[in-house]
């Protein structure tokens, strides 16, 4: 049907079920108008689930309409997890799987405005960035979660203050390195909530490198300026870096073409991970005790994929500049 028709009108409670189209986007739009102690109201209804997958509740001019919501959502997500696992890709994953990866989710509302989850575990704590969309975003780093696996995988996560008490059932796809993670089904009746019913989060990419990686020697592949590539010859520069622990590494580093850029024998200093030279987040960073030609000057360096990235931050008639080197093992 097209335009404004009238699908119903009476005035019994009776229920009647309407069924419209099942795009995400359904173009079905319902007004509903009746009275209530000898006045009239409108109530408008866009048929469809909202942005937390729960079914959107028709409103008034004045506020939410408490209409009842009787969907079935916990056996829904029951039994999608069944489903998901009998399709044979899907897999419920052991503590041991969890500990030591990071997972992330990030888009677009329906707004427009950009959102990212992030959840990092450890042994027995995790670290969760939280950017809904809107308002600021919420870093909660130790929060203690809890595994339990009976049939169904449930994760318990504390995070006090910030969101208290809440709990998921996991399951993961290893070959497309994605993680479904959907509010706990098996306990309490699901209502709406501020968190959608379900994610799915991928896998953070990064090879788990760690600082002690870092020993060995390594080639200059390239280097990078404001955006413009160029290739290094093999074997132009060089760095070594030596260590027993994290807490003594030392680098040299050979330019055979500007020897004035050359320095032997400096710490490394490591510290927490940041945004780096847009390849995200990485876990640790190493300063490098050097400043080159201006006191302003800085050197720190990190692993990505297998490669060493430093970054160079100098100035240039008071303009600050970044140059970025990407260096290869050799050994």
């Amino acid at each position: 049907a097209t335009g404004e028709e009238v699908y119903y009108e009476g005035s019994s409670a009776d229920p009647y079920l309407l069924v419209c189209n099942s795009a995400e986007s359904p173009d079905c739009y319902v007004t509903i108008t009746d009275t209530m102690d000898g006045e009239e109201f409108t109530m408008y209804w866009y048929p469809k689930l909202d942005e937390y997958l729960y079914v959107e509740q028709p409103r008034n001019t004045e506020a939410a309409s408490g209409a009842l919501d009787i969907s079935p959502y916990n056996e829904i997500l029951l039994a999608y997890y069944e489903d998901m696992q009998a399709n044979g890709d899907w897999e419920i994953p052991a503590k041991a799987d969890l500990e030591n990866t990071a997972w992330s989710w990030d888009g677009y509302t329906e707004g427009g405005n950009y959102y990212e989850y992030r959840v990092t575990f450890h042994a027995d704590t995790a670290d969760v960035k939280w950017n809904p969309g809107y308002g600021e975003t919420t870093e909660y780093t130790d929060a203690q979660w809890e595994y339990k696996e009976d049939g169904v995988c449930v994760l318990t996560m504390d995070f006090g203050e910030f969101a208290g008490v809440r709990k998921y059932n996991l399951l993961i796809d290893w070959e497309e390195s994605r993680m479904y993670i959907a509010a706990d089904a098996t306990e309490k009746e699901l209502t709406w909530d501020t968190e959608p019913q379900y994610r799915f989060l991928l896998l953070d990419q990064k090879d788990g490198a760690q600082p002690m990686d870092l020993i060995g020697t390594w080639e200059r592949t390239q280097t990078e300026v404001d955006g413009y590539t160029e290739e290094s010859p093999a074997g132009e520069v060089m760095i070594r870096i030596t260590g027993t622990t994290e807490s003594d590494l030392r680098i040299d580093y050979e330019d055979t073409q500007s020897a004035y850029r050359s320095f032997d024998d400096r710490a490394i200093f490591i510290m927490p991970g940041e945004d780096f030279m847009g390849v995200g987040e990485v876990e640790w960073i190493g300063q490098i005790n050097f400043t080159g030609e201006s006191a302003n000057d800085s050197y720190m360096l990190t692993l990505v994929d297998g490669e060493l990235i430093m970054r160079h931050i100098f100035t240039v008639d008071g303009t600050p500049c970044a140059s970025y080197e990407t260096f290869r093992r050799l050994n």
